[in-house]
């Protein structure tokens, strides 16, 4: 974040468009944090943001890359920084079918297992494996919170009921050093049918 105004790390060098903007910090949550800013969206934010509360920052980022307008967003771990409320009306507002950015295309990267109801694919890394998940976002999280009860209640999943879960697609991606490449992610998006 640059040391300038809240607005101004939005925008970042963009023309303002006022109703845009409005739009922008309310999907994001912003429009009470900026209500209770002395200065409004000129206030300075400092430095990397040093007078932001990370859940601001986070909120800040969000906001630069939707006010952007551009085709395809990847969101990595997003509603990790945010309390309940906030996750909640990111959701709403920005990634489910309502959203701000409905019509685009919205890659979320979490760990926030509630949200794969609300997508239209899930691709599943485990150890440096791609999974495509065969099963609808809806029964993928059923799945899992079948799973979890089962083991929170110390039972054991029938054999016969794991038969009936489709087995994932498993690619083995084939990584040089660092393990991360722009392959990776061309092989992801192609993955989700892009």
């Amino acid at each position: 974040m640059i040391n300038d105004s809240f607005r101004e790390n939005v925008l970042m060098g963009n023309e303002y468009d006022e109703k845009w903007f409005n739009q922008v910090t309310h999907a994001c949550a912003l429009t009470q944090d900026l209500e209770q800013m002395e200065n409004g969206d000129q206030t300075k934010v400092g430095f990397g943001g040093v007078n932001l509360s990370g859940g601001q920052k986070t909120r800040l980022a969000l906001a630069r890359a939707l006010y952007l307008k551009a085709d395809v967003y990847i969101f990595d771990d997003l509603l990790s920084a945010v309390d309940a409320h906030v996750e909640r009306h990111i959701i709403e507002n920005v990634l489910a079918g309502g959203g701000i950015i409905s019509s685009k295309t919205r890659i979320l990267v979490t760990h926030a297992e509630h949200v794969i109801p609300l997508s239209d694919k899930v691709v599943k890394l485990t150890d440096g494996q791609v999974q495509v998940v065969q099963q609808t976002p809806v029964q993928l999280s059923e799945n899992i919170t079948s799973e979890k009860s089962a083991q929170s209640e110390g039972a054991v999943v029938e054999a016969q009921e794991l038969a009936d879960i489709p087995e994932p697609f498993v690619i083995h991606p084939d990584y040089d050093d660092p393990p991360l490449h722009w392959a990776s992610f061309q092989k992801y998006i192609a993955l989700s049918g892009y």
